[in-house]
């Protein structure tokens, strides 16, 4: 696994089968030789060691989206204004989730990991009730947001929408193919 910024990228390196022989476990034991490399400083490498790296935790990353989802603010939206072209003024705003507890990951890779573990669409859930029932949004502004194909055909989505869309958008995400067109 690896994480870069414009400065710096950090690597952690885990190999099958010496570390692990399950994918999930071997993804989890790279996991933490990349928080490893990223403690080293800059432009590092870790391999995963046992020894001082923290073991990965019995359902890790399932337990680490079952904690968000479980705590009250796992999920906190904030909001890019979308600004009309022709006007100049804010017509709308893009929902964007944050993940404001450890384990400190992207929000790309916290729904990565879900939909990895099976929680995909109630995290998808979560983060779209989160900004729906946000206060504050100005009259006559809509409110845009990302779901994945299969986290808007599923019934924790779809409970999650408001009953008026009148002033909604929904983006379906590319990170998946539409299995069922009909659907």
């Amino acid at each position: 696994r690896t994480r870069a910024s414009s400065s710096s990228r950090s690597a952690g390196v885990a190999t099958y089968p010496t570390d692990a022989r399950e994918a999930t476990t071997l993804v989890e034991c790279a996991d933490a030789a990349l928080y490893c490399a990223k403690a080293s400083g800059y432009s590092s490498i870790c391999n995963y060691d046992p020894e001082t790296a923290q073991a990965p935790q019995t359902g890790g990353d399932l337990a680490a989206v079952e904690n968000v989802l479980a705590l009250p603010d796992g999920v906190v939206p904030v909001f890019q204004p979308l600004v009309s072209l022709a006007t100049g003024q804010v017509s709308g705003y893009e929902a964007l989730a944050r993940f404001p507890h450890p384990p400190a990951r992207r929000p790309d890779e916290w729904f990565a990991v879900a939909q990895r573990v099976g929680l995909g669409p109630e995290l998808e859930a979560r983060a779209l009730r989160a900004a729906t029932e946000s206060s504050g949004r100005p009259p006559g502004t809509f409110l845009s947001f990302n779901l994945s194909a299969s986290a808007l055909m599923s019934d924790e989505a779809i409970a999650a929408l408001p009953a008026d869309l009148s002033d909604i958008v929904i983006e379906i995400t590319e990170n998946e193919r539409v299995a069922d067109d009909d659907l």
